[in-house]
């Protein structure tokens, strides 16, 4: 966003009736074909009544208020109904439709940005959104080691094909927040919440998916974070630690561990507790230092080797 004061003195330059029919207007790049525009323009306010037309093969309509006196303000209103959205630029694609009311004010484009505030209620149907494969995701599942290969399926190169997108948003100092996103894709369901800084240009979103076919999986949750053109996920194995004992059982329930073996559910709880538990425990038994360099030190009664613990776990998902 461009931080150059931005000049409107032409709009103090007359008073007047605005009335144009277009087969296009087109600013940086965006167009409104079959542009039709009432506007009025007094005392370096513009008021346009109506901006409409065409935009990506759907239909699109403004009304808003342009200050310019002093400290440049706008607010407008804005209904967009399925426009056919293929932009390289965005975190989801598809046919959007789109009702905001939204307000700012500032000297610059950045200025204006970090100001915005609103509300909107967003739609998209048959489109795709980045950061994930869910299809991939679900034959991974299939079986427990599909956990280790899960980074194959996430990423910013990575797309998920959905039927709808659907989700209302406030917006509060240049900050757009939903907590009711909803995805409806046949390689299954997903809902999110989270918060994408248009001034940053960074997405920090918490999405919970549910993947089809798979009637015993837990949800999985992935944190989405990044810019919304080259968005990073990260799984949140912890959501699936339940559900690995039983998926190697028979039936009627999870089969124990071998003598010698390791539960890979305990595992796993072991491993991603100290990620999970902030507060530092006390009474903590300081780590031995009294073996000689370069020697490791022997577990104690009770313990468990870690490199034990290693072979043991793939031990279990092989079997």
């Amino acid at each position: 966003w461009s931080r150059m004061p931005m000049n409107l003195d032409a709009l103090g330059l007359f008073d007047g009736d605005i009335d144009i029919r277009a087969e296009a207007l087109i600013h940086e790049g965006l167009g409104v074909e079959m542009a039709t525009v009432s506007a009025v323009v007094k005392d370096k306010v513009l008021i346009v009544e109506r901006l409409s037309g065409s935009m990506f093969d759907g239909s699109f309509e403004l009304k808003g208020v342009l200050d310019a006196r002093d400290v440049p303000a706008a607010q407008a209103s804005i209904v967009a109904d399925r426009m056919k959205v293929d932009a390289t630029g965005g975190a989801a694609v598809g046919t959007v439709s789109l009702n905001a009311e939204l307000a700012t004010r500032g000297r610059s484009q950045f200025d204006m940005v970090k100001a915005l505030g609103g509300n909107a209620k967003i739609g998209i149907e048959g489109g795709t959104v980045k950061g994930f494969d869910l299809l991939r995701i679900g034959e991974l599942l299939r079986n427990p080691e599909g956990i280790l290969k899960l980074p194959d399926a996430l990423g910013s190169a990575k797309e998920t094909e959905f039927a709808r997108l659907d989700g209302t948003f406030t917006v509060d100092n240049g900050v757009v927040r939903t907590r009711n996103l909803k995805l409806a894709a046949d390689a299954g369901t997903g809902s999110a919440k989270g918060s994408f800084d248009l001034s940053a240009w960074n997405l920090d979103v918490a999405a919970e998916l549910r993947l089809s076919g798979h009637a015993s999986l837990p949800p999985l949750g992935i944190r989405i974070t990044g810019p919304p053109d080259r968005p990073q996920a990260v799984p949140d194995i912890g959501s699936l630690e339940d559900w690995l004992p039983v998926r190697g059982g028979r039936s009627g329930g999870a089969r124990p561990p071998m003598p010698g073996m390791v539960d890979p559910g305990e595992l796993l709880k072991g491993l991603l507790k100290p990620v999970r538990d902030e507060k530092p425990r006390s009474g903590r038994t300081e780590e031995r230092t009294d073996n000689p360099p370069g020697q490791a030190r022997e577990p104690e009664a009770g313990e468990v080797d870690p490199a034990e613990l290693l072979r043991n776990l793939l031990k279990a998902l092989e079997r």
